[in-house]
């Protein structure tokens, strides 16, 4: 029985390595973008730097998206500061200054009137551009801002839910966030939330992925979710993650699933196999405040929000 499971996790594993391969080469063989240049360019860029494909035309794009006038474009921020700490040592130096300076121009402002998406993303890039550079002016009372507000985002997320709920669309920028933070955080207590939050997401998308588009009640859709092959960005990150029925990676927004393609953060089994499998049962239990239990056949997972701790076992 033991061998079978190690089986069957290595064959899941290079399920996903190979869905990773398709979205990312999709991604980089794609046209210039029509809309929302700066940020699909962006996460073009990332992706040809992942494949290796097309690399000086990828650091070109990043500078020239860096050499234009800020307009606040918060994912534009995010991802730039991903493609710094993820691939920056291919940057020849005056891009990695050009970049440093951008980054550390904004403000990192969080306020009302912002959406949930808005917020996280904000924080994420913050935080990681404070920690990058330490000895920027507003690096420590920035680092320390956004510290205070990723934790409380957790904590009332495992408690009382989300408002932007199981979004087909916006629900992409919660897991490529968190994905960024668990790969460069220094933190190893701040790794091992971003990583329980992956987990979390993920188990509430488990139970709505009949193997494509979404099902159930969700929030914040600009798009319809009954089509088969609409790459919505919350779709895309579900097939990555879970497989099914590959959606159109030349439509839509599949861009936005790249850094969880490069990212180091793998989806446990058993929440894995609570999307996949539907000939068995599952079960997910909130058995006290933070405290959530998953089974899937002879599979457990206990996620603990209140010591951040995760208990796997077998029954």
């Amino acid at each position: 029985m033991q061998l079978d499971r190690l089986i069957a996790a290595y064959d899941a594993f290079q399920a996903f390595e190979e869905r990773c391969f398709t979205l990312l080469h999709a991604i980089a063989d794609l046209p210039q973008p029509e809309s929302d240049l700066e940020c699909r360019l962006m996460h073009y860029a990332l992706a040809k730097l992942g494949t290796g494909h097309d690399m000086d035309e990828a650091v070109n794009d990043i500078g020239w998206i860096n050499e234009q006038p800020d307009e606040g474009d918060v994912f534009v921020w995010h991802v730039n500061s991903d493609a710094y700490l993820r691939f920056g040592h291919l940057y020849p130096p005056e891009l990695s200054e050009l970049v440093e300076t951008q980054l550390i121009s904004h403000r990192y402002e969080i306020h009302d009137g912002q959406s949930e998406n808005h917020k996280l993303v904000i924080a994420v890039a913050g935080y990681l551009v404070a920690q990058t550079w330490p000895e920027w002016p507003q690096a420590d009372e920035t680092l320390a801002r956004m510290d205070s507000y990723l934790n409380e985002f957790f904590d009332r997320v495992v408690r009382s839910g989300q408002g932007e709920f199981d979004s087909p669309t916006s629900g992409a920028l919660y897991l490529t966030t968190l994905a960024t933070l668990f790969d460069f955080t220094l933190d190893p207590r701040m790794r091992r939330k971003a990583a329980m939050m992956l987990d979390w997401f993920l188990v509430k998308l488990a139970g709505e992925w009949p193997s494509g588009p979404l099902v159930g009640a969700h929030s914040h859709s600009y798009t319809l979710t009954a089509s088969s092959d609409d790459a919505t960005g919350g779709r895309v990150v579900g097939w990555l993650y879970f497989g099914g029925q590959m959606p159109d990676l030349q439509r839509g927004e599949p861009h936005y699933a790249v850094i969880n393609a490069l990212s180091g953060y793998r989806v446990p089994e058993v929440i894995a196999h609570m999307a996949q499998d539907r000939d068995h049962p599952f079960a997910e239990s909130q058995q006290r405040a933070g405290i959530l239990s998953l089974r899937y056949g002879e599979s457990w997972r206990t996620l603990d929000y209140n010591t951040w701790c995760v208990k796997d076992c077998l029954v």
